[in-house]
C-alpha cells in the first residue's frame, strides 16, 4: 500500500493551505447551534467521523455527529427523523428514492476481498477466481487441495486440509458485497443463494456478535479457514491477503489504482441516484470487490434548517477532505467523479 503512503505525504504537505482558504471563526460560542446527525454503516463511518471533527474545529458553531449501526438500521433512522443522513455501501434504486423522498450520493470507496488463514501460505501467495470462491462459500469446494484449487495455484502445496468458511449475518454491507459478485459470476450461486445483506449461507460458521473485527479474530485463530471483509481491516490484523481472477482474466492484488478503476469505468448519473454496484468491473488492474460509500439524505427532512450546512459539509469533503479519506482507510473518489457529485449537492 505505498501509493497510499506517498498520497498522504502530499496531502499533508498541501492541506494546511487547503483549509486556510475557507476557515469561518466564531469566537467565545459557549454552545454549538447547529447539531448534525448522521449514523448507519460501519465502513464509512471513520470518514464520517473524521470529517466531522474537521468540520467541526473550521466552523465552531457546528456539532457532527455519527453513529455506527449498520446499513439496515441506518436507513430505517433516517425515515424515522433519527438522523439527518445515513451511511450506508448498499445503494436503494432510484423508484425507491423517489417514493421514500431520498437523495443519495457518493463520498467514497471501499475495497473488500476475501481473507484466508492456511499454515504455510504467505500473503499475496494464494489465488482465487470467481468459481473457486463460489464453490468454496457454496460448500462444492471442501479441501484446499481440491483440484480446481491446485490448478491455479500450481506453485503451492495446498494441505489436505478441510477448508473453514466463516461469515456474518446482522444486514451488513460485506455480505452485500460479497453475495453480489458471486451472484453476477456464478449461476448456482444466484439460483440458491442471491443477493443480500443477510444470507441463508450453505455452509460455514456464523460469528455470534456480528462484528468485522470479530469474525478477523475468529480467522486468526482457526487454521485453514477463509472469510470476506473490508481491505483495511485485514491489513490491520496481519491476516494475509489473496490474489483474485478479475474480469478480464488477470489476476491482481488489492491497489489504490485498482480500486479507483472501477470507479472511473462505471457510469455516474444523478437521474439514477448514483447507483452502481461496483463489483465485477472490467479493467486490466481492476479489482473484483469494490463498493460506494454512499450518503443518504431526506428532501423534506424534519429538520430542514440543517440541509444547507449538511450539504456544505460533504461539498468541503468531497473538494478538500482526500487526505482524510486515505486517513480513514478508504479510498478517494477520482476527481471526475467528485466534481460530478459536488454539482449534484450544490442543486439540492
Amino acid at each position: 500500500m505505498g501509493y497510499l503512503h506517498k498520497y498522504l505525504l502530499v496531502c499533508i504537505a498541501v492541506w494546511p493551505m487547503l483549509i486556510n482558504s475557507d476557515v469561518v471563526v466564531a469566537a467565545n460560542v459557549a454552545e454549538r447551534s447547529i447539531k448534525i446527525v448522521g449514523g448507519g454503516s460501519q465502513p464509512t463511518a471513520n470518514l464520517y467521523q473524521v470529517w466531522g471533527k474537521s468540520y467541526e474545529k473550521r466552523y465552531v458553531d457546528v456539532s457532527m455527529i455519527y453513529n455506527i449501526s449498520n446499513v439496515v438500521k441506518g436507513i430505517a433512522d433516517l425515515e424515522e427523523n433519527k438522523i439527518d443522513y445515513a451511511g450506508s455501501e448498499i445503494p436503494l434504486q432510484a423508484d425507491e428514492l423517489k417514493r421514500k423522498g431520498l437523495f443519495q450520493f457518493p463520498t467514497a470507496l471501499i475495497a473488500f476481498t476475501p481473507v484466508a488463514n492456511i499454515p504455510g501460505v504467505h500473503s499475496g501467495e494464494l489465488r482465487l477466481d470467481d468459481a473457486t470462491l463460489a464453490g468454496i462459500f457454496l460448500g462444492t469446494i471442501q479441501k484446499w487441495n481440491d483440484p480446481r484449487l491446485v490448478e491455479i495455484n500450481p506453485k503451492l502445496k495446498l494441505p489436505n486440509a478441510p477448508i473453514v468458511t466463516v461469515h456474518r449475518n446482522t444486514g451488513n454491507t460485506i455480505t452485500y458485497v460479497l453475495s453480489s459478485y458471486l451472484s453476477k459470476v456464478s449461476p448456482d450461486w444466484a439460483a440458491t443463494v442471491g443477493v443480500g445483506s443477510t444470507l441463508k449461507w450453505p455452509v460455514g460458521q456464523e460469528v455470534g456478535n456480528g462484528t468485522n473485527e470479530a469474525m478477523l479474530e475468529h480467522i486468526k485463530k482457526t487454521p485453514y479457514s477463509v472469510g470476506f471483509t473490508m481491505l483495511s481491516l485485514v491489513l490491520k490484523s496481519g491476516l494475509n491477503l489473496v490474489k483474485m481472477k478479475n474480469k478480464d482474466g488477470n489476476f491482481v492484488s488489492a491497489t489504490p489504482e485498482g480500486v479507483m478503476t472501477a470507479s472511473s469505468n462505471a457510469t455516474w448519473n444523478v437521474e439514477n441516484g448514483f447507483y452502481n454496484v461496483l463489483t465485477n468491473q472490467s479493467g486490466a488492474n481492476t479489482w473484483p470487490f469494490v463498493m460506494t460509500g454512499y450518503a443518504t439524505v431526506k428532501l423534506e427532512p424534519a429538520r430542514p434548517q440543517n440541509m444547507k450546512t449538511m450539504f456544505h459539509f460533504f461539498d468541503i469533503g468531497l473538494k478538500r477532505g482526500q487526505i482524510e479519506v486515505v486517513s480513514a482507510d478508504l479510498i478517494p473518489l477520482p476527481d471526475s467523479v467528485a466534481e460530478i457529485i459536488r454539482a449534484a449537492i450544490k442543486q439540492q
